[in-house]
């Protein structure tokens, strides 16, 4: 089974633009970092457990997740992941929820 890739992307524009929030580039780039460092640590195990389970196939290649760092909810489509609390086992269980909602039917 072939899983999508997953790309992390932080911007400027979503953080101050749309979300209108404050923020320091240096803490979005240090989650970024953090959650990249999860990610290749339980990727395999997370899609290959949520297939089990669930049967879901990824049309996608690539996955794009967006961080940001607001009081904003995070959201599947599009796949925005807030990292505000640094609680990042809550963060991972957040992303695989997400992940199963944006992909689900």
């Amino acid at each position: 089974m072939r899983y999508p890739r997953i790309r992390i992307v932080i911007s400027e524009i979503l953080q101050e633009g749309i979300l209108m929030s404050d923020y320091k580039r240096k803490d979005l780039e240090k989650s970024k970092r953090k959650f990249s460092s999860l990610l290749r640590k339980y990727e395999r195990k997370i899609f290959r457990l949520i297939y089990s389970y669930t049967g879901l196939k990824w049309k996608r290649e690539e996955i794009r997740v967006w961080l940001f760092r607001s009081k904003h909810e995070s959201i599947a489509d599009p796949f925005l992941l807030n990292t505000l609390s640094e609680d990042w086992d809550f963060i991972l269980f957040e992303f695989i929820r997400l992940l199963v909602n944006r992909e689900t039917p």
